[in-house]
């Protein structure tokens, strides 16, 4: 153990300017040639996802010594610390590459394989969601409470992934008067951030998802108290095997959520 990383690392105030700081290089670029790859099917990267990620490498050693990092655009890199960073410089690319700004940059720290703390900016609104030994989101840098009741008569239910599958679960839903659904695109982190925070009682995610894609979202849901991150076999929740996806889920609506998708 590398006592004087451990040290270091528990401090996370450096990690909003980084993110910030990538925004300003986001902005600058925004609306040059984005230069749109396919990496594999239903999966495109721009040449702003690697300039984030390759920034973001850079501002994190300037501050953190001798960390690892696992990043969505370029290969794992082993320093030997204690510490990994994981990194989705754009998670929403599609999204952003049709100029809808369902994207987030994300940052997540993991801890000897134990995630510590975690941020998504959602830039085009300047909302920040942190988690670490709390949960916070930030308007700005003004702290904004997270919303801890239902403002609607209906229960609001988040849906993404898969065209058949989502299709299927809105059939299901839509049944009920007393469920509002809507088809979410872009951020899988956003979509379960944005639930974890109140926006949604509900949030399924029914196609594949990757470390990166949701890896911060375990901290900022465990620390709510009154929320579960599960799997979509209704397990545990484990971000280092994401693939199957995930629910994010009220704890009040629980029995609710099992009785309507006959679970």
């Amino acid at each position: 153990m590398n006592t004087l990383n451990t040290l270091k690392i528990t401090d996370f105030s450096e990690l909003k300017n980084i993110i910030y700081s990538l925004w300003e290089i986001v902005k600058q670029e925004i609306f040059k040639n984005l230069e749109i790859e396919e990496k594999s099917w239903a999966e495109l990267v721009t040449r702003i996802d690697r300039l984030i990620e390759i920034e973001a490498r850079k501002l994190i050693k300037s501050h953190y010594w001798k960390v690892n990092f696992l990043g969505e655009e370029f290969p794992n890199e082993d320093n030997g610390g204690d510490i990994t960073f994981i990194i989705d410089p754009l998670d929403g690319t599609e999204s952003f590459i049709h100029r809808e700004f369902n994207t987030t940059i994300s940052i997540w720290v993991e801890l000897w394989w134990k995630l510590v703390h975690g941020l998504v900016y959602d830039f085009m609104k300047n909302i920040l969601y942190e988690g670490g030994k709390e949960s916070f989101q930030y308007i700005g840098n003004r702290k904004i409470p997270l919303l801890r009741h239902t403002v609607s008569n209906k229960t609001r239910v988040l849906v993404s992934g898969r065209w058949q599958a989502v299709e299927d679960i809105q059939k299901i839903l839509k049944e009920n008067s007393q469920i509002q659904v809507t088809r979410a695109y872009g951020s899988v982190a956003l979509q379960t951030v944005q639930t974890g925070a109140g926006n949604y009682e509900w949030y399924v995610r029914v196609w594949k998802i990757k470390k990166w894609d949701i890896a911060w979202a375990a901290p900022f849901i465990q620390n709510l108290g009154d929320t579960s991150i599960l799997s979509r076999e209704w397990n545990t929740f484990n971000h280092h095997s994401p693939e199957a996806g995930v629910i994010v889920v009220r704890n009040s609506f629980q029995d609710d959520f099992l009785k309507i998708l006959d679970l």
